[in-house]
């Protein structure tokens, strides 16, 4: 027999439980918990949850690690729903149902209807290009940065989701060719030039080997056909680095990137670019 309660975790709660009533539990995710602390610093951890904190019928921990954990770090208590007294052998099976991600969050917010899952992936994607954190994991915001995100986005942002949500011809994320369209048409100021670049770089048409479009085209193409992998970052910055050398013209020998020179930044549309 079980039953459940809303109950208060202070960070000495907390403490006690994972030194006493964890035994057995899988591995914490650092990633994890320092994830759901910063969540509970900023005020955005929306508690009760739909997700219980759960003891086994022998008081053992089987569901809420990582909240509690991150509990201890933030320093700030948590209410969740608990419930006490589910029969051990159940834990076997815990979190094998499937849990909402961000597409979801989208589709039940009613901001999208379709491509939700590349729409909340590029939305992810776009801030990290932004904000020049897109060398560290790209998946930090919660469901409610997303969300904020996609309000705060033109109609047109969804016109190009709708456009390049179908994109795997080069190997990269649909979401990530997303984001950097919209970036270099935001950052460098035509919108028009950018989509212009970036059907180039997706079909190819009418390139020269000279061009830079044609450079980072074909090193992508490359690492596909050779099923070879690239970080998203790395590819972003080529790309970027390919609309640079095109938009201002400049004459160039290789198209590289070193991390050690930093990511690079947008260049704006200059006068008298010949498209």
């Amino acid at each position: 027999m079980f039953n459940t309660t809303v109950r208060t975790f202070t960070p000495e709660e907390a403490k006690a439980i994972l030194a006493h009533q964890n035994s057995g539990n899988r591995p914490l995710s650092g990633y994890t918990v320092d994830r759901y602390a910063q969540l509970m610093r900023e005020a955005k951890w929306k508690a009760p949850t739909n997700d219980s904190i759960v003891f086994s019928d022998g008081g053992r921990l089987i569901n809420g690690q990582h909240r509690l954990a991150a509990v201890i770090k933030s320093g700030i208590p948590l209410t969740e729903v608990c419930v006490y007294g589910i029969k051990q052998d159940t834990f076997s099976v815990m979190d094998q149902q499937k849990r909402r991600n961000r597409g979801d969050a989208l589709a039940i917010s009613g901001l999208a209807k379709s491509n939700v899952a590349t729409l909340a992936a590029a939305a992810a994607s776009l801030w990290a290009i932004r904000t020049g954190k897109v060398v560290h994991r790209w998946d930090t915001l919660s469901h409610d940065d997303i969300l904020d995100l996609v309000r705060s986005m033109p109609n047109q942002f969804h016109d190009v989701v709708h456009q390049y949500a179908g994109c795997r011809q080069l190997g990269i994320p649909a979401s990530l060719l997303i984001a950097l369209r919209w970036h270099c048409g935001e950052a460098g100021g035509d919108h028009d030039l950018a989509d212009k670049f970036f059907q180039s770089l997706v079909t190819g048409a009418d390139l020269s080997m000279e061009s830079p479009i044609w450079r980072v085209r074909d090193r992508l193409l490359r690492l596909k056909v050779s099923r070879a992998t690239m970080e998203k970052w790395m590819a972003a910055a080529l790309v970027i680095k390919a609309w640079n050398l095109w938009i201002s013209g400049r004459p160039f020998k290789r198209l590289a990137w070193d991390p050690g020179e930093g990511f690079p930044k947008v260049e704006t549309i200059r006068s008298g670019r010949r498209g």
